[in-house]
């Protein structure tokens, strides 16, 4: 039963695989696409076809036994939690990079632990974070994605921030179906 579960993704996408079609040679390519006639200077000129833009080839070994990984790895960058212990006030409002609203005093230092996406689950976050929109100064550490939505906030000693990146998480949806949208994926 379990060997069925785990080889399920695998058949599906052998099964969904495109057929590979035999493709002609680049010169003949260049011509059958070209508006006008070129010339014997342009012989050796290889230039994509159309029609070959935007295909990611065959599906390999390699593609298959990463599929995994990647929705796994995918999945992991959605979510940025992190809990800290330090001497810190204030709190913070995230609705992507260039609107956020953030008011956290963090002197000398917070120890931060949690689910950062791909990054080390740890840091030390040394600067305080102060300002509104993009022009926030923050800790090099804590970097907001494009499409982060999220909140956080510091008392006294402890500071706890949860958020949600969407982008990432239309990565993970349409990762599901082979399209890498960020380009994350592991090849």
């Amino acid at each position: 039963m379990r060997t069925a579960f785990v080889l399920s993704p695998v058949l599906f996408f052998i099964a969904c695989a495109p057929s590979v079609q035999q493709q002609p040679p680049a010169s003949e390519a260049v011509r059958a696409a070209s508006p006008i006639e070129l010339g014997e200077e342009y012989v050796g000129y290889e230039r994509e076809a159309p029609s070959a833009r935007g295909r990611t080839g065959p599906i390999t070994l390699r593609t298959v036994s990463l599929y995994l990984p990647n929705r796994l790895l995918d999945f992991w960058d959605i979510f940025r939690v992190d809990v800290g212990v330090g001497p810190s006030l204030g709190a913070s409002l995230k609705l992507s990079s260039s609107l956020q609203f953030s008011y956290r005093r963090i002197k000398p230092f917070s120890l931060r632990l949690g689910a950062l996406g791909r990054r080390f689950p740890a840091f030390v976050e040394k600067r305080s974070e102060i300002g509104i929109g993009s022009d926030i100064a923050a800790d090099r550490n804590r970097r907001t994605g494009d499409f982060e939505i999220g909140a956080g906030a510091e008392l006294l000693v402890l500071g706890v921030y949860a958020g949600v990146c969407l982008d990432e998480s239309i990565d993970f949806v349409l990762g599901i179906f082979g399209i890498d949208v960020l380009e994350d994926d592991f090849r």
